[in-house]
């Protein structure tokens, strides 16, 4: 991983923000990304095709966030005490869902150069109740870091993965799936998103991969991803089960998998 703040996050709140359901995401990009989005909606207005400049990637990104809202609210409905997004980034969910988390604890975990930038772009946002625990996950135990902020792993809990998994190596993914799974106390719920390498033909592999050599040069490559097929039996490995396993309908390419799961009973 990189040792600065994420590029990408800042491309994920972009499209957030040009997406339909996040009312906060513009107030967290960069002045000159905040010009970029005034110019792509003007040219949404106009009739010109923004999401097939953005390879499809606006209507992606927003069916993800929209994903994990939804098993965010189950989780909130269901009474978890304690709300983890790992990988915070540029996330609005604090102030989109503040009703939500009242009286719960929230962790914002994330590296700590990417966790500097947003606490210096949510100054211009109401304050919220949060947690800001810095980590890096290819390099440091982020279970560790949660306890010592505080995190109680005999509450229930609901974590988000949303957009890390893909730039982390195989095994990284599994040991912190397997992290996950020992901080998990009865009616704690996962969603996270996965890589998926096998969305399509030629064409899609192309764009696929102009994609991973695009975020090689942020210093962000795509490390890992899986066949959708192969999910369910990956997660079960790492001590879950899932609850709903998706591919979006969302074009040109669907190249992501979403996962909600639950912790897998313990056998004894």
């Amino acid at each position: 991983m990189r040792d600065r703040a994420s590029t990408t996050a800042e491309f994920v709140c972009l499209m957030r923000a040009l997406g339909p359901d996040d009312p906060y995401a513009g107030r967290l990009l960069s002045r000159p990304l905040r010009r970029a989005e005034r110019v792509w909606r003007r040219l949404d207005a106009f009739g010109v095709p923004v999401d097939a400049a953005t390879l499809g990637l606006r209507t992606l990104i927003n069916a993800r966030h929209r994903f994990i809202d939804e098993a965010l609210n189950d989780a909130l409905a269901a009474g978890v005490s304690q709300v983890v997004l790992l990988g915070a980034g540029l996330d609005a969910r604090p102030w989109r869902f503040a009703d939500g988390l009242a009286g719960r604890t929230l962790f914002l975990v994330d590296h700590p150069a990417t966790a500097a930038r947003r606490a210096a772009r949510t100054r211009r946002l109401p304050p919220v109740e949060a947690r800001r625990v810095d980590v890096d996950f290819a390099r440091e135990d982020f279970g560790d870091a949660l306890l010592a902020a505080g995190f109680d792993p005999d509450r229930p809990a609901f974590f988000a993965w949303e957009g890390v998994s893909m730039y982390l190596d195989r095994a990284t993914v599994e040991a912190a799936l397997r992290r996950l799974r020992a901080l998990c106390a009865p009616g704690a719920a996962l969603a996270f998103d996965l890589w998926r390498p096998d969305a399509g033909g030629w064409p899609v592999r192309s764009v696929v991969a102009l994609s991973r050599r695009g975020m090689a040069l942020w210093g962000e490559p795509v490390r890992f991803g899986l066949p959708t097929a192969e999910v369910a039996t990956f997660v079960r490995a790492a001590g879950f089960e899932p609850a709903r396993v998706e591919v979006p309908a969302a074009g040109p390419w669907s190249g992501l998998t979403f996962v909600s799961a639950r912790p897998a009973p313990v056998p004894g």
